[in-house]
């Protein structure tokens, strides 16, 4: 998970959108990919 552009390229995690943009655009909830990795345990 260190690789940002790995991280760029990951839209949906777990059933979480994780693209601002596209949340933006379609009005949709949008999750923190970063945080989403740090909670896991």
């Amino acid at each position: 998970w260190h690789d940002f552009n790995l991280r760029e390229g990951i839209y949906m995690f777990k059933g979480a959108l994780t693209d601002f943009y596209i949340s933006q655009k379609f009005d949709l909830k949008y999750t923190d990919l970063n945080l989403l990795i740090a909670s896991r345990g």
